[in-house]
């Protein structure tokens, strides 16, 4: 689904730490497609990357997480973007976005403006990672999958910090 040259994307990106390789819940390799399956856990591999850490794992409190709202609001009105619905948790971050350019640029984009937000707002110092490497990036092309991916963003994320609908 796109106007004139936007797309509609789903971005998703993980805060920093909470969601290792080899996790229990199940992990995606690097490169997978958005709707593969997820990996078994595996243990050591997961102890590997907790070792590997710079960091201790960050989690996002409720007025970091209207931050980083904020801050896409911003993001998208310079932009010229359209932001459709954003979920935050402790852990994520789920945005639907008409946006123009790549899916990934976009998600590199969000991740950026999110950081700086929190910076300035002294949530993290200049020194501090808030994001996991990567993120899932995915245009959607039909009406269909867009209100199924706004549901989920909206209904679906148990009880997130902050929310936006447009």
């Amino acid at each position: 689904m796109s106007t004139a040259d936007k797309t509609v994307q789903f971005i998703t990106f993980r805060t920093y730490g909470t969601w290792l390789r080899g996790d229990e819940r199940g992990w995606h390799r690097k490169g997978a497609l958005y709707g593969d399956p997820l990996e078994t856990p595996q243990p050591a591999l997961e102890a590997y990357d907790k070792g590997r850490m710079r960091f201790k794992s960050y989690r996002l409190c409720k007025d970091a997480g209207d931050v980083v709202i904020s801050s896409l609001h911003r993001l998208c009105s310079r932009r010229g973007w359209k932001l459709l619905a954003v979920s935050v948790t402790e852990t994520h971050i789920h945005m639907l976005v008409e946006a123009s350019g790549t899916p990934r640029g976009t998600l590199g984009d969000a991740k950026r403006c999110a950081t700086r937000g929190l910076r300035e707002a002294g949530h993290i110092d200049s020194e501090r990672r808030a994001w996991s490497r990567g993120g899932s990036a995915v245009t959607l092309l039909q009406s269909s999958e867009v209100e199924r991916v706004r549901a989920y963003i909206l209904e679906e994320q148990g009880t997130p910090l902050s929310v936006f609908a447009a």
